[in-house]
C-alpha cells in the first residue's frame, strides 16, 4: 500500500485516509460506530484532517478531527457548545476528534490511543489551546474513556440523546439502538494544554 507516512510505531503506520483505504475506513465505521453514521464523503473532506491506522497492510483503524471557529464549532454542535459556553471562555479555534474507530480484532492494542495521540500532535502543531470530543454511553461503559483519560481529557459532562434528532435526520443506525432513533447519551470530555 503506498501512502504517505506519517507516524509508525511498532506495526503501526499512521497516514491520511485516502481513495485507497476509504472502503476499509468506511468499513470499520460502520460495524463499529452504526451503519451510515459517518457519511462516505466526510473520509476525504480536506477540510478535516483524517487518518488511518495500518497494519501489516490492512487498515485497522481511523480517527477523524477538524479545527473549528467558534461560530461553525456552536452551529455544529449546539449541545456541546452550549456546556462549553457555560464552563469555559471560548476560544478563537476549537479541535475536534470527531470519530475514532478500531476493528474490534485490533482494539486494546494501543491503536485508538496512538491514533487520538497523533492528531493532538496535529492541533498542537496548528496552535489549538482546546481539544473537544464526545464518547459514546454504550450499555458497556464509554469505550473512549480510557484512551481520553491517558491522553489529558477530562469529563466535563453528560449529555441525554446526544445522537436522537440527528440519527433521525441522516438516517444512520446505532449499535445499541438499532434503527433511529438513537437514544444513546454522549460523554462529553476536554483536553486543555497544562499550564
Amino acid at each position: 500500500m503506498k501512502e504517505t507516512q506519517l507516524c509508525t510505531s511498532d506495526s503501526l503506520i499512521i497516514c491520511p485516509i485516502s481513495q485507497a483505504t476509504l472502503s476499509s475506513c468506511v468499513s470499520i465505521a460502520n460495524s463499529t460506530l452504526g451503519d451510515g453514521y459517518i457519511p462516505e464523503k466526510d473520509f476525504l473532506n480536506t477540510d478535516s484532517y483524517n487518518i488511518c491506522g495500518v497494519v501489516r497492510g490492512e487498515v485497522v483503524g481511523l480517527a477523524l478531527g477538524r479545527i473549528y471557529s467558534p461560530e461553525e464549532f456552536g452551529s455544529r454542535f449546539p449541545k456541546v457548545a452550549c456546556m462549553m459556553s457555560e464552563s469555559y471562555q471560548i476560544p478563537d479555534v476549537i479541535g475536534w476528534v470527531s470519530s475514532v474507530a478500531v476493528r474490534p480484532d485490533h482494539q486494546r492494542r494501543g491503536i485508538g490511543r496512538s491514533l487520538v495521540q497523533h492528531m493532538l500532535r496535529y492541533f498542537d502543531n496548528k496552535q489549538v489551546s482546546v481539544v473537544s470530543m464526545i464518547g459514546w454511553l454504550a450499555p458497556d461503559g464509554v469505550h473512549i474513556s480510557g484512551v481520553a483519560r491517558a491522553l489529558g481529557f477530562l469529563e466535563k459532562g453528560r449529555i441525554a440523546d446526544y445522537w436522537y434528532e440527528d440519527s433521525l435526520s441522516k438516517g444512520y443506525s446505532c449499535p445499541a439502538c438499532g434503527k433511529p432513533p438513537c437514544r444513546c447519551s454522549a460523554v462529553w470530555y476536554v483536553r486543555q494544554p497544562s499550564t
